[in-house]
């Protein structure tokens, strides 16, 4: 009968033991789960910032890139108006020095002419 009780007593023991171990392996592996998980959530979160970031990077440079296109679209309209003012600018100078042209080659047909009537009334 006590080797039973012994028997028995060192298959409790075993068994207690082998639950205490199979307790700390579960706590070992509860542990590391919960230690990936914290370094999942850590990657997931730098992941994120890193994507907010790129997304922040990407509306400054499409804000940028607006104002540029709007910036030289500004300076194409004023170079055109420009453009448009100095050619208005040639066009009255060549129309005035037409003008001129014109008044001094009917200053000068008159001032032969004059010069004509005035031999001939003289020559006589």
């Amino acid at each position: 009968v006590s080797f039973l009780l012994f028997f028995l007593l060192c298959q409790r023991l075993v068994q207690s033991i082998l639950f205490v171990l199979v307790s700390f392996l579960l706590f070992f592996l509860l542990c590391q789960r919960l230690v990936q998980s914290i370094l999942f959530g850590l990657v997931s979160f730098l992941l994120f910032f890193f994507l907010c970031q790129r997304l922040v990077q990407s509306i400054l440079f499409g804000l940028v890139s607006f104002l540029l296109f709007f910036f030289l679209c500004q300076r194409l309209v004023q170079s055109i108006l420009f453009g448009l003012v100095s050619f208005l600018l040639f066009f009255f100078l060549c129309q005035r020095l037409i003008q001129s042209s014109l008044f001094l080659s009917i200053s000068l047909l008159l001032f032969v002419f004059l010069c004509h009537i005035q031999s001939i009334l003289f020559g006589l």
